[in-house]
């Protein structure tokens, strides 16, 4: 922006076509989560069974979170019912017999809602000096982490007990 000493209004002009950039359709968000889904419970040790069953939970996980972003629910609370959503089928999938291995299903479908990007970001942003904004997205990461393990504990501690 300040390189080519743009104008306020062509910056703010710059800025809002980059908002209304066009996102990748739910096709392809699924697809990623299908593949995400599997190769990290195959990556933990799940069996080909429990990938298949990973992959179709991470399906799922996309289509929950397309439907709540429209109803602009918080991003906590997705997090929270995700975390419980995937821990809910695993324990399904496990008392079936449709999967094996309820522990590598639930860490492997959770991983694509992992901040594992905004942790990075956050820590190289404290390291090159910006402690405010580093310390914004870690906490944000951290809560991301929190809802996550809610839901998933959550559901896990009533199923079981």
């Amino acid at each position: 922006v300040t390189f080519n000493n743009l104008s306020i209004e062509a910056a703010e002009n710059k800025l809002n076509s980059i908002a209304n950039e066009k996102e990748y359709s739910i096709k392809i968000k699924m697809l990623g989560y299908l593949i995400t889904s599997s190769a990290f419970t195959l990556l933990f040790g799940g069996s080909f069974k429990d990938s298949l069953f990973s992959g179709f939970i991470g399906i799922i996980l996309c289509i929950l979170e397309y439907f709540l972003n429209i109803l602009k629910t918080n991003n906590f609370f997705i997090n929270i019912i995700s975390g419980a959503l995937v821990s809910l089928l695993a324990f399904i999938a496990v008392k079936f017999n449709i999967a094996p291995n309820m522990n590598e299903i639930i860490i492997g479908s959770l991983m694509p809602l992992v901040p594992g990007l905004a942790i990075t970001n956050s820590l190289r942003d404290i390291i090159d000096g910006n402690l405010v904004a580093g310390s914004a997205k870690f906490i944000e990461a951290f809560f991301i982490a929190v809802g996550i393990a809610l839901g998933s504990a959550g559901i896990l501690s009533i199923l079981i007990n």
